[in-house]
């Protein structure tokens, strides 16, 4: 946040990969085109730098996801190695 620009993302962009699936990180405000009426702030002096004066959409929103217990806690090394037959399996 020392830039002061948020982190984006776009649910179009999509990377398949081991972990499931992933999103393409950005900086970049996604906000309304229009600012909110904080004029009463800044009449009393409230409105500071730190205040958004517009809204933020959910490209801006991130949410923290974690393994749902504990059994999902393996080192890489012992995940599925990827399989030429396996794949030939699941495309027939």
């Amino acid at each position: 946040m020392q830039t002061g620009v948020f982190l984006g993302t776009d649910s179009a962009v999509k990377y398949k990969n081991e972990f499931g699936t992933e999103y393409e990180v950005h900086c970049h405000n996604h906000s309304t085109n229009y600012k909110t009426q904080d004029l009463e702030m800044e009449y009393q002096g409230r409105l500071t730098a730190d205040v958004p004066s517009k809204f933020q959409h959910d490209k801006n929103v991130f949410i923290v996801q974690t393994a749902p217990d504990a059994q999902y806690d393996k080192p890489i090394n012992d995940l599925q190695k990827f399989n030429m037959k396996d794949l030939l399996r699941d495309l027939k």
